[in-house]
């Protein structure tokens, strides 16, 4: 029995050995497995933070302000580049940069760290340019993918300048009488001309151009074609980044020709005491041709005043070339020296039915005869005043001129 007992305690106490050896066994497998999820996990996230990441940042360049500063106050005078049809602001522009490295790189840093930059080395005066954008990284395990948008095209480098152009002329296009002479009057003074300094300063004047059709009197226009020389006399037909005030200009269209006027004679004919006198012209001044602005020829009267002299003298005469009376503002064109206009006086009676009247009055006596002129020929007729004391007064005869060559009984009574 004894030793029965004896080999179940041995065998009790072999088996608590065994059952103790088994949970320290199983303990071990779950420290390596533990072991080996841990090892796994480190072995991610190492993996993760070395692994190649992309990083999309907004930045905003002060385009033109770095140009300035590396030109000596030169900037971007066009705008020629857009993003979606806006232009760009220059001073303001919003650039995209993408950029890749390790995602534990990138985290270390913010989007303040990064920079873009113009390069400038190219520019070495004023012209025009194609400008390229480079960004700065704060670490050379950062690439650059891209920046969007890139300056594209080209953009006109130059100082700002303004100048007041004195120096304006005027021309025309289009048709006109040949006999005719245009001026083209603008009516400013000077322009107002703005942009890039070097185009500026090689503009030596300005000229107005007109586009006439067929016009043939003087009139007010206005244009807005407006055109610039240099120095040698040669266009500049590079105009762009150019601003003009004013755009339009008004210009005085004077068209000058020579035109032909018929010599009128005032005052020829003079009634006095009773008669007509006429003063009839002869000669060959009978049109004087003046040159001057169309404008007012259709108010022009070439006149001859006969009120400076007395016809009623019944003397012919000759007109002076002085008593031609021509407008002011043109020049005449016809050679007055050689040319002649004369007169002679004709005196008629003026018929009337009362002898009251007819405004003669006579100092003759009844029974005299004296000339009264009578036909525009110039010829007379002798006539004899009646003693009208010897005539009944029953009734008064109505009274005619005499005629030529008819005269009254010298008795008084009634032929």
């Amino acid at each position: 029995m004894n030793d029965n007992k004896n080999s179940f305690d041995v065998e009790l106490s072999s088996g608590e050995n065994i059952s103790e050896k088994k949970y320290k066994k199983i303990d071990l497998v779950a420290l390596i497995l533990c072991l080996i999820v841990a090892i796994a996990i480190w072995v991610y996230v190492m993996n993760l933070n070395r692994s190649v990441a992309e990083k999309t940042i907004t930045l905003t360049v002060d385009v033109s302000g770095q140009i300035e500063a590396a030109t000596d106050g030169m900037t971007i005078l066009s705008d020629s580049n857009t993003i979606d049809g806006v232009s760009i602001d220059y001073s303001q522009m919003t650039v995209k940069v993408t950029v890749s490295g390790m995602q534990s790189v990138l985290d270390k840093y913010k989007d303040s760290d990064y920079s873009v930059k113009v390069d400038v080395s190219d520019i070495g005066g004023a012209g025009v340019y194609s400008l390229s954008l480079s960004c700065v990284t704060p670490s050379d395990e950062i690439g650059i993918k891209s920046i969007t948008p890139s300056l594209t095209g080209y953009v006109l480098i130059d100082k700002p300048a303004t100048r007041t152009l004195t120096k304006i002329t005027a021309a025309y296009e289009g048709s006109f009488s040949t006999e005719d002479v245009i001026n083209i009057i603008p009516e400013l003074k000077s322009l107002v001309i703005s942009g890039p300094e070097s185009r500026i300063e090689a503009i030596d004047r300005a000229e107005v151009v007109v586009l006439l059709a067929g016009e043939n009197k003087s009139a007010n226009k206005t244009t807005s074609t407006i055109r610039f020389y240099d120095i040698n006399g040669m266009e500049i037909k590079s105009l762009g980044y150019i601003n003009i005030d004013p755009t339009v200009v008004n210009v005085y269209v004077q068209i000058e020709t020579v035109r032909s006027f018929p010599v009128v004679f005032r005052n020829n004919v003079v009634e006095k005491d009773g008669y007509r006198y006429t003063a009839n012209i002869s000669g060959d001044l009978t049109s004087v041709a003046l040159y001057g602005d169309t404008v007012n020829m259709d108010s022009v009267e070439i006149a001859v005043d006969f009120a400076e002299i007395d016809i009623t003298a019944g003397e012919s005469g000759v007109l002076s070339a002085s008593m031609i009376k021509l407008p002011e503002g043109f020049e005449l064109r016809t050679e007055l020296e050689g040319k002649t206009v004369s007169y002679t006086v004709t005196k008629e009676l003026i018929a009337a039915t009362n002898p009251e009247d007819s405004g003669i009055t006579s100092d003759t006596e009844p029974g005299e005869t004296t000339e009264i002129p009578g036909t525009t020929d110039g010829s007379t007729a002798d006539t004899t005043v009646p003693d009208t004391s010897e005539i009944p007064s029953t009734s008064t005869p109505e009274s005619t001129a005499p005629s030529d060559n008819d005269s009254l009984p010298e008795d008084g009574g009634v032929a």
